[in-house]
């Protein structure tokens, strides 16, 4: 391991108090892990994007923001250079244990809400740009709107993974995972991590259009616009994802 690398691990530990000694303990605490992979997913995310989109044609940023300030939360962005296009992307794993194995239509879910949920004087403030009423805003307050983000990207390692005695997460595949996972030529932990799909967020709203119905109990509107906490990607009998899903070497098709 690199020494310099080590140095700075233990100056940003100086700096925020932490205890170096400890700090695998730290990393390693159920409460802990959640956080830290959804926000490494985004740099994982940001790499992949390098790779597959020609960077001649755009950049791929990683914005640090301070959402304490009133801005949103961008995860990665990606940006058109000839035309100045922006699209945020909104990088989300998929949810534990959500894969369901069937042999003509598999599927799993990804965990899609907000981190922070809308108290009633950020409604007030987003009811007025919106479209939505304060009290649909929080009905649904920790639910996104299509606004919110352009793309949507996650990754299916998750839905193969238990929780063990501890609360810890690892990987554990059954057998009927595995005779799915082979159709997508996938056989570790890591390829799976590796395989990542992608949406517009329009397309994942509950509406007529996209057949998404809101399951939300207080919600009186069953297409009310919101996209659902854990949207579905279903799979063909061969494995190929099937719409709006694409996999995300294909993502330049969902970019005009």
């Amino acid at each position: 391991m690199n020494k310099n690398w080590i140095l700075k691990l233990q100056h940003f530990c100086e700096r925020y108090n932490l205890e170096f000694q400890n700090l695998a303990k730290i990393l390693n605490d159920p409460k802990v892990i959640p956080m830290i992979r959804g926000k490494s997913f985004e740099f994982s995310v940001k790499n992949r994007l390098e790779k597959v989109l020609d960077q001649h044609l755009f950049e791929i940023i990683k914005p640090y923001m301070n959402v304490q300030i009133g801005s949103y939360d961008i995860d990665v962005q990606i940006k058109n250079r000839s035309t100045g296009k922006t699209y945020v992307v909104e990088c989300k794993l998929a949810a534990k244990r959500s894969f369901v194995f069937d042999e003509h239509k598999p599927f799993l879910k990804v965990k899609c809400m907000k981190s922070r949920t809308l108290g009633t004087r950020a409604a007030e403030q987003k009811s007025k740009v919106s479209g939505k009423t304060i009290e649909e805003l929080m009905i649904h307050n920790d639910q996104y709107l299509p606004g919110n983000f352009d793309l949507i990207i996650t990754s299916i390692a998750n839905s193969f993974y238990d929780t063990n005695d501890e609360g810890l997460f690892y990987w554990n595949p059954s057998q009927n995972d595995f005779d799915f996972l082979r159709k997508l030529e996938i056989i570790t932990q890591q390829q799976a991590f590796d395989k990542m799909y992608v949406a517009k967020s329009i397309d994942l709203v509950a509406n007529e259009k996209n057949s998404v119905i809101c399951t939300r109990r207080q919600c009186h509107n069953k297409n009310c616009g919101f996209i659902p906490n854990y949207p579905i990607i279903k799979f063909d009998s061969d494995g190929y994802s099937q719409k709006p899903w694409v996999p995300i070497e294909k993502i330049a098709t969902l970019l005009d």
